[in-house]
């Protein structure tokens, strides 16, 4: 089994290739071509953490991955990146690893952050230029640097619950060019942004209903387990259109999860985003619709990213 360490693996992302495959795997897990199995799910209270476990099978593919990723949300105080974790690739004809992808969790942030580009892209009004980013972590440096690169979108506000952690996010933004500045009142935030994106680890709703003005999108990533919520569920009651990655995922421990146990909204609004994307019908969106996206990372997004990587590696190595 070849081992693959995190240098590595940085020089061969090739983040619009990985875009592009990522819609392309989204696509193929709602036809149904995508064997996922549950996610296995650890959570900790002290210190607040928890464990995830994705794999699955694209069909036909050469190989399967499965991948174990945690986030301790103490550990910057230590020293340590909140979040790590390794993917591993097998072959799907003996069963075999074949590499280890050491990438301390590297692969999980940037794919999480590719599929918000692309709900965000998607989505919002063809106007929108200015994407509001709610928490101040990896993912809010790795939404901003992919908005920018990937996307129409070049203005950034963004706020943090503290306030020495939201200077030094907008300070690493500024650094790499990016026009970015703080907002240290939420509702403010909401008033001045086309798009909000929100990825917390927050178990109490952030966003407040009677902040979101009309014709905005929001892409909401951090309630990717159960009892996280960052959206007021009436939100969800407002909005035109409802994309999940995974309508079961969701439904169960996702954000829309609050308001669709609450009979807020019935499962026939919620569309996957595999679905919409190779819909034949163009979406109309209307000026002053709400839009929302509710991503909880499903394992095909670790197939794409680990294939895309794997493949640049070995194809190098064979010339």
């Amino acid at each position: 089994m070849q081992i693959i360490e995190r240098n590595l693996i940085e020089q061969k992302l090739n983040l619009p290739k990985i875009f592009q495959a990522l819609k392309q795997g989204f696509i193929d897990f709602s036809a149904g071509l995508v064997t996922v199995p549950p996610v296995g799910h650890l959570g900790f209270d002290n210190p607040p953490g928890d464990c995830h476990i994705k794999y699955g099978w694209i069909k036909g593919d050469p190989h399967f991955v499965v991948k174990i990723s945690s986030g301790f949300y103490e550990n910057p105080k230590q020293g340590l990146p909140s979040s790590t974790g390794m993917m591993l690739v097998f072959s799907a004809t003996t069963g075999q690893p074949v590499a280890l992808l050491n990438d301390g969790g590297l692969l999980t942030d940037v794919r999480t952050a590719l599929a918000g580009v692309l709900a965000t892209e998607t989505l919002s009004r063809p106007d929108s230029r200015v994407a509001a980013i709610v928490g101040t972590g990896i993912q809010a440096r790795l939404l901003a640097e992919y908005l920018d690169e990937l996307s129409r979108f070049d203005r950034f506000v963004i706020w943090g619950r503290n306030e020495e952690n939201l200077n030094r996010c907008v300070q690493d933004l500024l650094a790499k060019g990016l026009n970015v500045v703080a907002e240290p009142d939420l509702q403010q935030l909401c008033a001045k942004a086309d798009s909000i994106l929100t990825v917390t680890p927050s178990e109490i709703p952030l966003l407040k209903t009677d902040w979101i003005r009309p014709g905005t999108h929001i892409t909401a990533i951090g309630a990717d387990a159960e009892g996280k919520q960052e959206l007021d569920s009436e939100i969800f009651a407002r909005a035109q259109q409802i994309i999940v990655d995974s309508r079961a995922q969701c439904c169960h421990h996702g954000e829309i999860s609050h308001a669709y146990k609450a009979g807020l909204i019935s499962a026939d609004r919620i569309t996957e985003l595999g679905t919409f994307l190779s819909s034949d019908k163009p979406f109309v969106r209307e000026p002053a619709a709400i839009t929302i996206a509710d991503l909880t990372g499903v394992a095909v997004q670790d197939i794409v990213i680990a294939k895309s990587v794997y493949q640049a590696i070995t194809q190098q190595a064979v010339r």
